[in-house]
């Protein structure tokens, strides 16, 4: 299979205004924007006659605008490339283009609309020509104007198709260079679209390039999050093509051939005919790895149907060469040959295509060599006429050089006031820029003292939170170590006087102390490790349901000495991505502290919930509960909730402030819902494993 970028490399479509609009024009005298209005109303509901048939009705008018021309040509080559008529399209977009140049004059709007129209020209050869080569051309084109006029907008579609082209022609260096900078302008001005399309990219490039599959996956769903939350349809189709490809990748080729399916089945439903080519041949692709020429033939002859129907080049010549290899691993050579030779024609004009650009290249590096030589020369007899005016000029200057000393006298002295003023003026004018340099040196000054008293306001705020906090930690350090030393002092001075039961007891005792102050001892070791950044997630696939049932053997006692009926209710599809010990770490937390603060004869529960991005972790109690105060300080470092167990056991609050930190880490987030004498209700949600 042909590495593919997924879909997305087109611009999003500019809503137009509504089919009233466009007859109101009509009606009371064509405007730009009333035209632009009924074309994007036609196109929006997939009119392309109807298109193609307005254009041509305001292209004919003879009092019509030259600017109503200029759109009602790139509408028209809209229309054209909606029915696969690129080849026309591409013609209409070329005259719009020279239309637009004519009448522009070099001004903004006419540089940003020739824009534009490179754009459109770029994408035909890059989804139906595959001519790359003047695709580039054309986005580098339109980068520059973009960039000269300040364009973010076309500035971030430009680089997003240009890092798109450069992967496709191997240029791995420049797509990963463009497609920064087109992420980087996207986030700037918030633009979710071109996010979407540029994270995607991003993945494809990784894939390409470094087989970083839990990267990649991870920009992926990052993309699809984005995509579900703007209700982009279309990038989700493209999503599921591209996770396709990552698992196609690791040779996991059965679930590849699950999110091919979906992208199939998602193009047909957008009558997305292209994409629905490409995820037919990537499911063919598949079905030849996994030695099943029967169902690739079905689908690649489906994917056939598609590129002929939509005269896509590269996807046709794929598509020949894969069909031929079905069939000769079937053992079919005649049809195997039949489509080998069409793959190879269809190559062989691909090649001559480009030759015959080479040709064209050639005969224009002439033409332009020609012309400048031709300039050179020209420029030499334009030199010997200015030395033989300059000679011409001496004579004369040497004619009357006695009669003009007079004058020149005189202009010298008032050259010499006038200068001197000259020179007041010029000090003067260095002065008021100089004070006004030093005015706005001093507004900076000022700006940054306020930034900075600021800044030390909130350091201050920062550390007085953490001696509040580690002045609670000392103090709770201190609790468990003098209840260790008075029953080992006790144990130490009269333990042949105490009776073996009193002995059992002080040692019990002794032994919960210690516990206690291990686990807070744990996770005062695990919270300072991530204040300093030495702890880093490492995410991986989880099965949820496995870590609760490890979670249930270590906790089962505990809730057998409390009496508590203690149950999981777990989802078997519930598997997150995220960093194993770190939610071990809050898994233990969450139920430690629910057996804790719930009473004999009390319930726990465990459960899962698998939604569509996230899988969500709830832990309920019928315990003590908490205040709306005490919810509010939970995860707060610098206030003391220390709280007394059920059964007396002790507790610090910083396991859930540690618990807090790792979900956040992992991407996640943790809610708690609670009211005194009801319980409490702790919910952790994860990003889902795809």
């Amino acid at each position: 299979m042909v590495f593919l970028a997924g879909f997305m490399f087109y611009l999003p479509a500019v809503l137009g205004n509504t089919v009233k609009a466009g007859f109101a024009a009509e009606k009371d005298g064509v405007t730009r924007d009333s035209v632009l209005g009924y074309f994007n109303a036609l196109l929006g509901k997939r009119m392309y006659d109807e298109a193609v048939a307005y254009a041509d009705s305001v292209l004919k008018s003879p009092d019509t605008d030259g600017w109503i021309k200029v759109e009602a040509l790139i509408s028209r080559g809209n229309a054209l490339k909606g029915q696969n008529l690129w080849a026309k399209a591409e013609i209409n977009y070329m005259a719009a283009l020279r239309l637009a140049d004519s009448i522009g004059q070099g001004r903004p709007e006419s540089e940003l609309q020739k824009a534009r129209i490179l754009i459109q020209i770029s994408k035909i050869h890059i989804a139906f020509s595959g001519e790359y080569g003047i695709a580039l051309s054309r986005l580098i084109e339109a980068l520059k104007i973009a960039g000269k006029n300040s364009d973010t907008l076309l500035m971030i579609a430009s680089n997003r198709l240009l890092g798109h082209t450069s992967r496709l022609v191997g240029d791995l260096s420049n797509s990963r260079l463009y497609t920064e900078k087109a992420i980087f302008l996207a986030k700037q001005i918030r633009d979710t679209s071109e996010l979407i399309y540029s994270l995607n990219e991003k993945a494809n490039l990784l894939l390409l390039a470094e087989k970083d599959f839990n990267h990649c996956l991870l920009l992926y769903l990052e993309a699809q999050k984005y995509a579900l939350a703007s209700g982009d349809h279309y990038s989700l189709m493209c999503i599921q093509n591209d996770i396709g490809n990552v698992y196609f990748e690791y040779r996991d080729y059965a679930t590849a051939v699950k999110y091919f399916q979906e992208a199939l089945r998602m193009s047909v439903e957008q009558n997305k005919f292209r994409e629905a080519c490409v995820a037919s041949s990537n499911i063919g692709s598949c079905f030849i790895s996994l030695n099943n020429p029967e169902e690739a033939e079905k689908y690649l002859k489906k994917g056939l149907e598609y590129a002929l129907e939509s005269n896509i080049r590269n996807e046709k010549m794929l598509i020949y060469s894969q069909l031929a290899e079905v069939y000769s691993l079937s053992g079919n050579y005649k049809p195997a040959f039949d489509y080998q030779k069409k793959y190879i024609a269809l190559k062989d004009s691909v090649f001559t295509s480009e030759k015959e650009k080479d040709k064209t290249e050639i005969i224009t590096r002439y033409e332009t060599e020609k012309k400048a030589k031709e300039n050179e020369v020209l420029r030499q007899q334009n030199t010997i006429d200015k030395l033989r005016i300059e000679r011409q000029k001496n004579r004369f200057m040497r004619a009357v050089l006695i009669g003009a000393v007079i004058i020149i006298s005189v202009l010298a002295i008032l050259w010499v006031v006038i200068r001197a003023n000259r020179h007041k003026n010029r000090v003067n004018r260095l002065l008021e820029e100089k004070n006004r340099e030093i005015s706005n040196q001093r507004d900076r000054l000022e700006k940054a003292l306020d930034e900075l008293s600021e800044r030390e306001t909130r350091l201050t705020e920062a550390n007085a939170a953490k001696d509040r906090f580690f002045s609670i930690i000392a103090h709770d350090l201190k609790n468990p170590f003098t209840s260790i030393l008075g029953l080992t002092g006790l144990l130490n001075d009269g333990f042949e006087e105490l009776s073996v039961a009193e002995q059992k007891e002080f040692i019990r005792n002794l032994h919960e102390s210690s516990r206690n102050l291990y686990n807070l001892l744990e996770n005062l070791l695990h919270w300072a490790r991530s204040q300093t950044g030495r702890i880093t997630p490492a995410p991986e696939f989880i099965d949820v349901g496995e870590l609760l049932k490890s979670a249930g053997v270590i906790f089962s006692n505990a809730a057998r000495s409390k009496k508590i009926d203690f149950s999981f209710q777990c989802n078997r599809q519930a598997n997150v991505f995220a960093d194993r010990g770190m939610l071990e770490t809050v898994l233990r937390n969450l139920i430690s502290n629910a057996i804790k603060f719930t009473p004999e004869g009390g319930t726990v529960e465990v459960s899962t919930l698998l939604n569509n991005s996230y899988v969500s972790i709830t832990i309920s109690d019928t315990g003590t509960g908490m205040s709306n105060a005490e919810v509010q300080n939970l995860f707060k470092a610098g206030v003391r909730m220390q709280k007394m167990g059920t059964a007396n056991e002790n507790g610090s609050g910083l396991g859930l402030i540690l618990c807090h930190e790792f979900i956040q880490m992992n991407h996640g987030d943790i809610e708690v819902e609670s009211s005194p004498g009801r319980g409490s209700r702790f919910t952790v949600k994860l990003p889902a494993a795809p």
